[in-house]
């Protein structure tokens, strides 16, 4: 491990370049990962459900997928009324429009209410391409539309920014230097790229997966940063020299980093054996995404760290220190009852998963 660490350290800028070219190159890779949004394709095979679809395929198997949009208009005159059925059915990739002008299902008050029917499925470029022509050929009219997917929501924005945020204010309180929280939010980014771009090469990821992949690296692994960082810290104390104090760093901390990955990665590779088949799809994502973590904290964050070792001086401050000895005392004290009640508590969640009832809807 040694020689591989003073490679890292003396090599680190032509590591840093090639990290960041094939960071490029997954980064523009990324829009063109297949996403799949249909949910049952993850079904059992021992599924109700699945062996219902199974069956009307086979008995219906020239059928075809109907996809809907829903689209309300405001303050339309009868003779509008039918013009707008005859503008709607006239967009690119709609096969029909249901309305019916004495219906009360589709008229009611001031508000007209259309559906339009394609062959597309949801999110896919001709399903969007209809929406885009409903925003802008009909602005001029009081509209509102909705697509009838089943797909649950995104992982909405603003959760993926308050976490990031909260786990960047974390950082920055309990790291040793103001700059440290950004190297490690940076190298783990590039893991975060690199993932999500070799994703190609499953051929395509599921929604689900595609939506939590990047938060849930980001968290799973920045204690990598931390402990090589830490170490280094420790090994610069008793040396001037920095660069040898990283490769020391790096053989000490590699055995810790390595275990502890290990056995995440093993534990999201058991994911892979669920029946619902979307396990397979999330623990090869996250285990590899774990895996290029690691790969980029020993390639990538050394070369940060001494780039801006200087920096890192000048932005140094107080960690603070948080008394843990009266909590470790007192837990040694419990440690059989503790025991015994977590042993308790496993027996009965374990009888209480027994007795869940398992939905696919």
């Amino acid at each position: 491990m040694k020689k591989i660490a003073d490679f890292i350290v003396k090599k680190r800028i032509l590591i840093l370049v090639t990290v960041l070219i094939l960071t490029g190159v997954c980064g523009f890779l990324i829009p063109k990962v297949g996403v799949n949004t249909d949910m049952t394709k993850y079904l059992p095979d021992s599924s109700s459900m699945k062996i219902g679809m199974d069956i009307m395929e086979e008995a219906f198997p020239d059928a075809e997928e109907d996809y809907t949009i829903r689209v309300m208009f405001k303050g339309l005159t009868a003779q509008q009324k039918t013009e707008m059925q005859e503008k709607l059915a006239a967009i690119p990739y709609v096969t029909d429009v249901d309305f019916k002008p004495d219906d009360a299902d589709y008229n009611r008050g001031e508000y007209t209410k259309y559906l339009l029917h394609t062959e597309h499925d949801y999110g896919t470029a001709e399903e969007l391409s209809v929406e885009q022509a409903l925003t802008a050929d009909f602005s001029q009219h009081e509209m509102q539309y909705k697509n009838d997917s089943t797909d649950g929501p995104d992982l909405p924005p603003w959760v993926v920014i308050t976490a990031v945020s909260l786990l960047t204010l974390i950082l920055v309180i309990m790291s040793g230097s103001w700059i440290e929280p950004f190297l490690f939010l940076f190298t783990i980014g590039i893991a975060v790229a690199v993932n999500l771009g070799t994703n190609i090469f499953l051929g395509e990821i599921s929604e689900k997966t595609f939506s939590v992949a990047a938060i849930l690296q980001l968290v799973l692994s920045i204690d990598y940063s931390i402990i090589l960082t830490n170490r280094y810290r420790q090994e610069l104390a008793g040396t001037a020299d920095k660069e040898s104090a990283m490769q020391a760093a790096i053989t000490g901390a590699f055995s810790s980093i390595s275990s502890s990955s290990l056995t995440t990665v093993v534990g999201l590779l058991a994911m892979v054996f669920m029946s619902f088949k979307i396990g397979f799809d999330m623990g090869v994502v996250l285990a590899k995404a774990l895996f290029l973590s690691v790969v980029c904290v020993f390639l990538v964050l050394p070369g940060l760290l001494l780039m801006f070792s200087r920096l890192l001086e000048k932005t140094a401050k107080r960690a603070p220190n948080i008394p843990t000895g009266g909590l470790a005392r007192l837990c040694s004290k419990l440690r059989v009852p503790l025991t015994l009640c977590f042993a308790a508590l496993f027996a009965g969640a374990y009888i209480l998963q027994q007795r869940t009832a398992i939905s696919y809807y």
